[in-house]
């Protein structure tokens, strides 16, 4: 028995998938979290600011 919502795609790449808009899990970092994170991106550049910040958009509330 399924408990979220499913459909079918059909065509060439097609399958089983989870139905679009629904979130089955999605982590979001603390206030805290964010806060330090923030505080150690003052310290990076390049590539390194850019994965925090990408995680801090992703993540953060």
């Amino acid at each position: 028995m399924c408990s979220y919502p499913i459909e079918t795609v059909h065509g060439r790449y097609g399958g089983v998938k989870i139905a679009d808009g629904l979130y089955l899990y999605r982590k979001k970092l603390t206030a805290r979290q964010a806060a330090l994170l923030v505080k150690l991106s003052g310290q990076l550049t390049g590539d390194d600011l850019a994965t925090i910040d990408s995680i801090l958009h992703q993540f953060a509330p």
